[in-house]
């Protein structure tokens, strides 16, 4: 649409769903992502500790391939003994490696795991500003609500699970606003355009004017 003089925009209506995707080019990569992997920076051989670190922020900024690597990771690092007992944090981590399971292989790997996703708009006061994300597509295909759901569900679990005592300090970046994280990552954000009926269809409503 810009080569030929149009620009988009979401018809910004009261009751429709806001949808950010990879539109954006970039140099580094052709499908407009950041030259860094997304949520890379967790793996399976890092402290329990900076997984949670890395958790609690994707949670808060809506970084949904971050939040599956740490939960993948935490899973991994708490994984209970085939001899031994269970226990709560056990079954816990059995829970994360089976939730991670489901999203992380539509994710795939590469510096656009996340190609697109819808969010209700939340109100001012609500603290979670994106609340959860719909109808996400993956690099490696879409993923199921429901699944990413789980996700959200057990790394909550995990956060409220850990004594407090035993995580990190919140850096000021996991407070981040998630519109401005989605900005720096190379995301459009269409304002309010969408109406979504959850695993069947969607549509969405576009302005187009012209910037000639």
């Amino acid at each position: 649409a810009g080569s030929r003089g149009w620009s988009l925009e979401g018809a910004d209506l009261e009751g429709l769903a806001d949808y950010s995707c990879r539109l954006k080019p970039s140099r580094h990569h052709p499908l407009g992502g950041p030259k860094e992997t997304v949520g890379s920076d967790c793996t399976g051989s890092q402290e329990p500790c900076s997984c949670l670190s890395s958790m609690r922020s994707a949670l808060a900024s809506g970084d949904l391939a971050q939040l599956a690597d740490s939960v993948a990771a935490w899973a991994a690092s708490e994984a209970p003994s085939p001899s031994g007992p269970t226990g709560p944090i056990g079954g816990l981590a059995l829970k994360a490696a089976v939730a991670s399971s489901k999203v992380l292989p539509a994710l795939g790997s590469g510096p656009c795991r996340v190609l697109g996703a819808a969010w209700m708009p939340q109100p001012q006061w609500c603290q979670e500003r994106r609340g959860k994300p719909h109808a996400v597509l993956g690099s490696g295909g879409p993923l199921c609500d429901q699944a990413v759901s789980a996700l959200r569900a057990v790394a909550s679990a995990i956060l409220h699970a850990v004594p407090q005592e035993e995580q990190p300090t919140p850096a000021p970046s996991d407070t981040l606003d998630p519109t401005a994280m989605l900005e720096q990552r190379d995301y459009v954000t269409l304002r309010r355009c969408l109406l979504l009926y959850p695993e069947q269809m969607m549509f969405v409503l576009l302005l187009v004017r012209s910037t000639a």
